[in-house]
């Protein structure tokens, strides 16, 4: 995502996040910034929207608001779409620092990974 803590004091998450879930995010930021929404069926992105991490993430930010879930026809059978109500690049620096953009909706979202880090 090409964010660089500003200070030492940055380094540190604020919240203990596995490495799978936290990759998982930056993979799903990344691609929200080039699809929005993005469909389960994804010719690109798929893979994103299976396993027990997807799960946790999808449920984490379903419930903080922070995507929208949609049910669409598309050019096959209906499939689920996720609309993205968030900006990228401030979800994932608000792991790092607080600021006006981390609102309280990313960190609840970030709570709630944390609890289902292994």
């Amino acid at each position: 995502m090409g964010i660089v803590p500003e200070t030492e004091a940055d380094v540190s998450p604020r919240f203990v996040i596995s490495d799978a879930l936290l990759n998982h995010v930056a993979e799903l930021c990344t691609a929200f910034e080039h699809v929005n929404p993005i469909g389960e069926k994804h010719r690109r992105y798929s893979d994103l929207f299976d396993g027990k991490n997807w799960k946790a993430i999808r449920d984490a930010m379903i419930d903080t608001g922070l995507i929208e879930q949609v049910s669409k026809a598309s050019k096959g059978p209906r499939q689920q779409f996720y609309r993205k109500q968030f900006v990228p690049a401030d979800l994932m620096a608000s792991l790092y620092k607080t600021s006006r953009a981390a609102a309280m909706d990313m960190d609840a979202f970030w709570q709630a990974l944390s609890g289902n880090s292994e």
